[in-house]
């Protein structure tokens, strides 16, 4: 698997914004990310990149856990966030 994120959870202060969010990308597959004004798109995408760290659940990156590493690091990995 190229990328997974799994069970992720995400919280803004007190209040829970990603609720067990799960995405499996194989290699070569183009994923879309589709949903009205504040469903969390943006979010998952910066907790993927690592801008938020996520409370609960993992982001992997070619079966390494990559969820603490910082944008810098992903970068370097070739994981990138261009909005």
């Amino acid at each position: 698997m190229l990328l997974e994120v799994k069970n992720v959870e995400v919280f803004y202060g007190k209040r829970r914004i990603l609720y067990d969010v799960s995405i499996p990308i194989h290699q070569g597959e183009i994923v879309s990310l589709i949903g009205h004004n504040g469903a969390g798109k943006r979010t998952t995408l910066r907790s993927i990149f690592g801008l938020v760290i996520p409370l609960g659940g993992k982001v992997y990156y070619m079966d390494r856990n990559v969820t603490m590493a910082g944008p810098h690091k992903k970068l370097e990995m070739g994981i990138y966030h261009m909005p």
